[in-house]
């Protein structure tokens, strides 16, 4: 009975422990209603463990594409999220999320419901956080108009609205890349992490936009880190009834005269990097800020207001913030928000950029095509010369014919030939390898493009890698600077295909996603990374007596740089970190001058004709310098070049997004652009 009772006690206690000691696993995928093919969507799995686990997590598209698999990695008696980002492929079945413990044992199976069918690279996404502004889940049904960086014309555009809470937002930047716009109404920081807030900074940094509606909250606004992306100074206002009018009119409305006496609440802006779109009455109700690539516009307003309900065309009031062009009557210009021709987009003849034949679709795809062969057209990867390849054939067909003939009939043994036949063959083979492994031997070789966009408190970066490996190898490739990711683009065939392409592991942590796989012995891989970071100062630029001296605080070494503005070049030279130069005499602009490239006979391409020249090879920069889109995670459209000051340096030497202790020859070759204020340029050329 003692050793019974014993045994039952003994369960009992170990019952409980056991039960403690499982795993828990969560999945989560809040942006993934908003994925569209291509674009970057966070699949999070939460982990909590009371002993070290080890395992992978895989996450299979019910496609004939290979599974997205990454390992992970927790200590005992701790809770990790693990952040799988994954490019939705063109079509898919069910979304199979599987979490194990090692390689077999199954901890959670889950399906995910996809985003709705439909939504091309061309739907432009919205996110609304926390409360939904005023009539503006009404743009759902919008389609058929260009959308601002999306210049794709090959289907109807139509516009999708999702509202988030803060605890659904994404935790990393490139978690927002499938969104376009983020619009949110009397924002309060302190409900976002701090991971959360870095992330919507950064993806502002990258190209996004974000609409803010201040209320009697602007305090919670002010007092934040995100507050600076506004570019104002917020401070209380009062309730007045010209800003209520002033809008009404914007949106193509008579003021009536119930709204005469009508008070908005608003408060007061003070801008100071950013510009006045629009004011009433001594205020200013609409400042955008430029902040990094993305733009950030500040409500003085809460755009939900009880007081703008029946007052506004709700339609055109936030086509005319978001600058989406009008249905169905003149486009609204009010807000100053450039509202774009279709033709500029879609028609043949566009206006943009001087190009005279093709869509802005078309010029981007062969601008991708032409980095990406210019990249990965490495020598070993060629075949054998075509006339090297005919004289093997020529010798061998004569070895195994009248040769062999001749010879076994001058000796008397023609029933040699049983012998001379298969060793001329397997001679000519082993021949046919040792031309092959001469040509091909040697080092792998590594060639890495990089641009790198300077801002005053923010770095942007990307880059493109290609590889010929000379053995099969493992790669393990981390995120180069900063907060990002690194894409798989699998063969020498396809550098933008994404990581569904090759099945791979990630070298994972919260905010930096890298890449791993198994490189193929005599074959081309190629990646491409995207990140953003922070910088205690940039580059910028002031009047002296001396002239126009630029300093660098970027962190970068530069060198060579010259300033790029209206038609010309001006030098500065070498310009590390920390260091200052005097701007030089300005000479005609000539890209080649800028990146080193000798052609023969020289070419001199200018911004309308260079797009019409493909590259040589893989240092021809001047298509990373003007390219027309952004080839960052979040896809936007850059200003035409020279409209404005630009400092463009180049720097050689350590390649982003290199292997992990890969033993290769580096090419390494990255561009350095930051926009520099037009005064101390107008003022000198006076």
């Amino acid at each position: 009975m003692r050793l019974a009772a014993c045994l039952t006690l003994a369960a009992l206690l170990l019952v409980p422990a056991l039960a403690v000691a499982q795993p828990t696993v969560s999945v989560d995928a809040p942006m993934l209603a908003l994925a569209r093919t291509g674009a970057f969507t966070p699949i999070y799995v939460d982990i909590t463990t009371q002993s070290p686990l080890d395992g992978l997590i895989t996450i299979d598209f019910g496609n004939s594409a290979a599974n997205v698999v990454r390992p992970y990695s927790v200590g005992r008696s701790s809770s990790r999220r693990v952040t799988v980002p994954v490019e939705m492929p063109a079509w898919y079945g069910e979304i199979t999320v599987t979490v194990t413990e090692g390689r077999r044992k199954t901890l959670l199976k889950k399906v995910l419901e996809g985003p709705p069918g439909g939504l091309g690279t061309d739907a432009l996404h919205i996110v609304a956080i926390g409360e939904d502004p005023l009539g503006l889940t009404m743009l759902r049904s919008v389609t058929g108009e260009p959308i601002i960086g999306h210049p794709g014309c090959s289907q109807a555009r139509s516009v999708r609205v999702e509202t988030l809470l803060p605890r659904a937002l994404p935790n990393v930047w490139f978690g927002w890349t499938s969104v376009d716009l983020v619009v949110w109404r009397r924002p309060n920081p302190s409900q976002l992490s701090p991971e959360q807030q870095a992330a919507l900074r950064g993806w502002v940094v990258s190209g996004g936009t974000l609409v803010v509606g201040l209320s009697d909250t602007w305090g919670s606004w002010s007092g934040s880190a995100l507050s600076v992306m506004s570019g104002a100074e917020v401070s209380s206002g009062e309730a007045s009834a010209a800003p209520l009018q002033r809008l009404v009119r914007e949106t193509g409305l008579t003021v009536s005269a119930e709204l005469a006496s009508v008070a908005l609440p608003v408060v007061t802006l003070t801008p100071t990097t950013g510009t006045s779109l629009l004011g009433a009455g001594g205020r200013e109700l609409v400042v955008e800020n430029g902040f990094g690539a993305g733009r950030v516009l500040t409500l003085a307003f809460d755009p939900g207001a009880g007081e703008l309900r029946g007052a506004l065309d709700r339609e055109a009031f936030w086509r005319a913030i978001l600058g989406l062009p009008a249905t169905g009557r003149a486009p609204v210009q009010g807000l100053g928000v450039h509202v774009p021709d279709p033709t500029d987009y879609c028609n043949e003849g566009g206006l943009e950029y001087s190009w005279q034949s093709t869509s802005f679709a078309q010029r981007r795809t062969e601008w991708r095509n032409s980095v990406h062969t210019a990249l990965s057209s490495f020598a070993r990867a060629n075949p054998l010369p075509l006339g090297t390849v005919l004289l093997f054939g020529i010798i061998y067909l004569l070895l195994i014919g009248p040769v062999d003939y001749f010879v076994t009939r001058k000796l008397g043994k023609p029933m040699l030939t049983w012998l001379t036949f298969p060793a001329i063959a397997i001679g000519f083979s082993v021949l046919a390898a040792a031309v092959i492994t001469l040509q091909k031997a040697g080092d792998t070789e590594l060639r890495c493009v990089e641009i790198l966009d300077v801002y005053p408190q923010d770095l942007r970066g990307e880059s493109w890698c290609a590889m010929w490996s000379s053995r099969r190898q493992d790669v393990r490739i981390p995120v180069p600077r900063g907060h990002g990711v690194v894409r798989a683009g699998g063969g020498a065939d396809d550098l933008y295909s994404g990581a569904n392409e090759v099945q791979t592991d990630a070298l994972v942590e919260p905010t930096r996603v890298g890449l791993g796989y198994r490189a193929s012995q005599w074959a081309v891989s190629t990646w491409q990374s995207a990140w953003v970071d922070r910088t205690d100062g940039g580059i910028a630029a002031v009047r002296t007596d001396q002239g126009v001296l630029v300093s660098n605080r970027s962190g970068i070494d530069l060198e060579s740089a010259w300033v790029v503005f209206d038609g010309m070049m001006r030098p500065l030279g070498p310009l590390p970190d920390g260091q200052t130069a005097t701007v030089g005499p300005p000479s005609p602009l000539s890209w080649i001058a800028i990146t080193g490239r000798t052609i023969e006979p020289a070419i001199e391409l200018d911004s309308e004709s260079f797009y019409d020249q493909q590259p040589v090879d893989w240092r021809t920069s001047w298509d990373l310098l003007e390219s027309p889109f952004s080839e960052h995670v979040a896809r936007r459209r850059l200003d035409p070049l020279g409209s404005s000051p630009l400092l463009v340096g180049v720097t050689s030497g350590e390649a982003p997004a290199a292997p992990e202790s890969a033993d290769a020859i580096i090419a390494a070759f990255t561009i350095v652009r930051a926009a520099l204020p037009a005064a101390p340029f107008t003022e000198s050329s006076r």
